[in-house]
């Protein structure tokens, strides 16, 4: 079995893969992206390579973090994945 720390890792890194892909989403379908430091990250690296880079320090930071900020930072990124999904429906009806 795994510990509490290890499996909020997982989900996040999960929720990482899933902000990426909603990100992909929203961008093909004409939106943009909010967060100005992965913007910038894009405009350098193009789009997939800035969100695994921003995926990677994300994890990286996330490792050395409390449990109760793991669960804040889990938080965030549903409430993000969901704005995300919302935006990209909203663009669909356009």
């Amino acid at each position: 079995m795994i510990d509490q720390s290890t499996a909020l890792l997982i989900l996040l890194a999960a929720l990482q893969v899933a902000d990426g892909l909603s990100t992909i989403k929203v961008i093909e379908l004409g939106g943009r992206e909010l967060n100005p430091i992965v913007r910038w990250l894009i405009e350098v690296f193009d789009l997939v390579p800035a969100l695994v880079i921003k995926g990677v320090l994300v994890m990286l930071a996330a490792w050395h973090l409390t449990t109760t900020m793991l669960l804040v930072m889990i938080l965030f990124y549903f409430g993000v994945i969901g704005w995300n999904s919302w935006v990209a429906h909203k663009l669909e009806g356009k």
